[in-house]
């Protein structure tokens, strides 16, 4: 087991995509490079925080509630639906919006929530343009 956590840890670091697992109870438990360049927090400052935190508090998004409810037998991977438009707080307050594509699935016999996050704000936009 040691060794695929290594192994997990090792591809989240050089992982293109901005990526976010959390627990059962919305809690961050890995994030990737990219997910912390586009929030600009380390991943250390994530790591078992809830969910909640990048979600500005202006905003109604029940996403710091515990996730376990909306799992249906738990058991096997599957897609979840993807959501767009969603605000995330970055560490500097900025607010940029984005899509996130979520999926469930279980590592060591944990459930795990997984997430691919994309900008999708203007920002994004203009540096897609000049990349």
């Amino acid at each position: 087991m040691h060794k695929q956590l290594i192994e997990l840890t090792a591809l989240m670091s050089v992982m293109p995509h901005a990526f976010l697992v959390l627990d059962a109870d919305s809690n961050i438990v890995a994030a990737s490079r990219s997910f912390c360049e586009l929030t600009g927090y380390e991943e250390k400052e994530l790591y078992g925080q809830n969910v909640g935190m990048l979600i500005p508090h202006d905003e109604d998004h029940p996403h710091d509630e515990p996730l376990t409810p909306f799992v249906r037998n738990g058991t096997d991977p599957k897609p979840m639906r993807v959501l767009s438009d969603i605000p995330l707080q970055q560490k500097d307050g900025a607010v940029i919006k984005v899509s996130i594509e979520r999926f469930i699935y279980r590592f060591a016999g944990e459930l795990r929530f997984g997430g691919l996050v994309d900008r999708i704000d203007d920002a994004a936009a203009g540096a897609a343009v000049t990349a």
